[in-house]
């Protein structure tokens, strides 16, 4: 299904409880009413790690927004066209650092264990850019050979998605970065879903094998939901 990832910092000044009020109060209902939108919630990030070595120490995001939509080209009208999507944004200014806004669009590339995602879980997502002269069709093959079977033995494992990304929009942030791929995880359990991957001897290989496809740093998040979220249907 086509998903879209926001990862925004919050406006100097803006409290996480001002931005969750109007988020519960305003941005979920307004978004319900988007005829192109199948699910929405937003994440607050309470966790966030870098792996490999980056001399990269600034802090990426405070949220992550994730959409998911029926169709890219009738998402895209809406978030061009609908008074619903004008109105959000000449409101988010007032809670959200726009210019350091990252947004990004992909697509489910494997067969992960999909269970309803609108469950209130804490979720992790990770964000990796391709490594020169790999291709999409070798990281695909990973994922869903090694890496995507193994995570999902893991019995805290609720959904996981993995996810090629292209830039959504031409003004993405941080001087036009963006990402190449993204994992989404849902748990039950945070701290005995990592220490069961722990004692993984095939989860310590994957991860010694990031490199291999990805650049560093590869970027993970740990993030709690904003409750309650869009579902138009279970998905």
């Amino acid at each position: 299904m086509p998903t879209a990832f926001f990862m925004g910092k919050l406006k100097a000044g803006t409290t996480r409880e001002e931005y969750r009020s109007w988020v519960v109060n305003y941005d979920y209902p307004a978004v319900a009413r988007l005829k192109s939108i199948l699910a929405q919630r937003i994440y607050w990030v309470v966790d966030e790690s870098l792996s490999g070595p980056s001399g990269v120490n600034e802090h990426l995001c405070d949220y992550i927004e994730i959409i998911q939509f029926t169709k890219l080209d009738e998402y895209i009208d809406e978030l061009n066209q609908s008074a619903i999507t004008n109105e959000i944004s000449r409101q988010l200014p007032e809670y959200v650092d726009v210019e350091t806004l990252v947004a990004m669009v992909g697509e489910s590339c494997n067969a992960g264990r999909k269970s309803f995602w609108n469950a209130v879980h804490t979720a992790s997502f990770l964000f990796a850019r391709r490594r020169h002269g790999v291709t999409n069709s070798e990281i695909r093959r990973w994922v869903n050979e090694v890496a995507g079977p193994l995570l999902n033995e893991n019995q805290y494992l609720l959904r996981s998605e993995i996810f090629e990304l292209q830039g959504l929009m031409s003004n993405t942030a941080n001087g036009g970065q963006s990402f190449d791929f993204s994992s989404a995880s849902y748990m039950k359990n945070p701290w005995k879903m990592n220490h069961e991957l722990s004692q993984q001897m095939g989860w310590q290989v994957v991860t010694s094998q990031l490199s291999e496809f990805f650049q560093t740093p590869v970027v993970r998040f740990t993030a709690e939901p904003i409750q309650p979220g869009v579902f138009r249907v279970p998905i």
